[in-house]
């Protein structure tokens, strides 16, 4: 029997469900990092990708005789502009992928909580709660600071995948302009 049933059957019967909506409560907020995390991963490879194809395209497109010098530095500037926001990217992504560290139970306190149930009373279930609560609040406020970050990489992501389809578009303008 864990410490959550012996707190629901010996000490309160109605602390056991609070107890469980906050172990799920903590659960999800532990769901949100993760898709949080692959959403900013997914636009760094979508990025990198993107960016990797349209610069070969766009060097292929340039490789012609007697272009004019203005075709290739409107390139080489939408290009270099693409590359600066796709860095801003990966970084403003990373600090949605990055560790937090979360507010752990010290082994005292998992000693502490052990000699309060053999004491037996409501102390460990109020403990209990006192802790989710304390892992719960650190949580949501990570997963704020993630949800702020990763608004922001999306914003500079569109920015990267604006200007490498202007590479793109100024490539193919200059081959048949050019």
């Amino acid at each position: 029997m864990t410490a959550e049933q012996e707190v629901s059957t010996h000490e309160d019967p109605d602390i056991g469900p609070v107890i469980e909506v906050a172990r799920t409560a903590i659960g999800q907020q532990f769901d949100i990092a993760e898709r949080l995390d692959t959403k900013a991963r997914g636009l760094v490879t979508i990025g990198g990708a993107w960016y990797a194809v349209v610069t070969t395209v766009a060097g292929q497109a340039l490789a012609v005789e007697n272009l004019d010098r203005a075709w290739v530095g409107l390139v080489a500037v939408c290009a270099a502009a693409g590359a600066v926001a796709l860095l801003a990217t990966i970084v403003s992504s990373s600090q949605v992928w990055r560790l937090i560290p979360d507010k752990d139970l010290s082994p005292e306190a998992l000693a502490e909580m052990r000699n309060d149930a053999l004491a037996g009373g409501h102390v460990l279930g109020d403990k209990l709660l006192q802790h989710y609560a304390v892992v719960l609040r650190a949580r949501v406020a990570n997963n704020d600071d993630r949800a702020r970050a990763y608004k922001w990489a999306q914003r500079l992501w569109v920015a990267a995948m604006f200007l490498t389809l202007l590479e793109l578009a100024a490539s193919f303008a200059a081959r048949i302009f050019g």
